[in-house]
C-alpha cells in the first residue's frame, strides 16, 4: 500500500531518464523495484518515494 494516495506526482521526462539511468547503474535498485512492484506497491509509489528521498538528500547535500 502506498502512503502517497494523491496522484499529483507525475514523473517528468528528466525524472524518467534519471530512473532508467539509475537502474542501469545501480542494479540493486532495479532488483528491489522488481521485488516490491506490483505485489507490495505500485511503480508509481516506488518512484515517488525514491524522488522524495532524493530531494531530501539533495537539499541536505546542497546546504
Amino acid at each position: 500500500m502506498c502512503l502517497f494516495k494523491s496522484r499529483d506526482f507525475e514523473m517528468t521526462d528528466s525524472q524518467y531518464e534519471h530512473a532508467l539511468a539509475v537502474e542501469r547503474v545501480v542494479t540493486g535498485l532495479a532488483a528491489l523495484r522488481i521485488e516490491l512492484c506490483p505485489v507490495y506497491m505500485s511503480e508509481y509509489c516506488f518512484w515517488r518515494i525514491y524522488f522524495v528521498l532524493m530531494h531530501i538528500w539533495f537539499l541536505r547535500w546542497r546546504s
